[in-house]
């Protein structure tokens, strides 16, 4: 007899395992980045919703990493669809943490209101 859910136990701790993985290489790379630039690293993200409006926390969408994210934001309320410029303010591959802070060069407004404003 064939035991299904015994393979699928493992083909779910195949995935976790490669999820981790990529994301360790994904946080390696940004430290790499960190650790070799003489200037804050940088990335363009957008908000896709808001996962707690209590402590302001954020879903994102890195555009340069291809990653979804969670972010505190330091500003309070964000709208969903606004454009963030966000820099690295910690990194730690083997912790599995990654931090953002608002860079100086806030954005702040979707397309839409931009295109609007223009």
């Amino acid at each position: 007899d064939i035991n299904y859910k015994r393979g699928i136990g493992f083909i779910k701790a195949a995935k976790m395992v490669q999820r981790k993985s990529n994301e360790y290489w994904l946080f390696e790379y940004i430290r790499r980045r960190v650790e070799e630039s003489d200037d804050d690293v940088e990335f363009q993200a957008t908000v896709l919703g808001c996962v707690d409006p209590q402590r302001f926390q954020y879903a994102i969408y890195v555009y340069e990493l291809g990653l979804e994210h969670r972010y505190l934001s330091e500003k309070g309320y964000l709208q969903t669809g606004s454009k963030l410029s966000l820099k690295v303010a910690s990194v730690s591959p083997i912790q599995g943490l990654l931090t953002f802070a608002l860079s100086s060069k806030y954005i702040g407004r979707s397309n839409s209101n931009t295109a609007a404003a223009a």
